[in-house]
């Protein structure tokens, strides 16, 4: 399981990621990938489903 902490990365590597956490335009972005997240059995908090994208 891996975390992208750049936009670049995060692009290149989403098929093997759980998500990532990065700055873009000057504001912090935080996304989850929906299938890994179920593919490694990660369940997050409700707080956090605005976060889970399709990918």
């Amino acid at each position: 399981m891996k975390f992208a902490t750049n936009y670049k990365t995060f692009k290149k590597y989403k098929k093997s990621l759980i998500g990532g956490f990065y700055w873009q335009k000057g504001r912090p972005n935080i996304i989850f990938i929906k299938r890994n997240l179920e593919k490694y059995h990660i369940t997050l908090p409700k707080s956090m489903s605005e976060y889970i994208e399709d990918y």
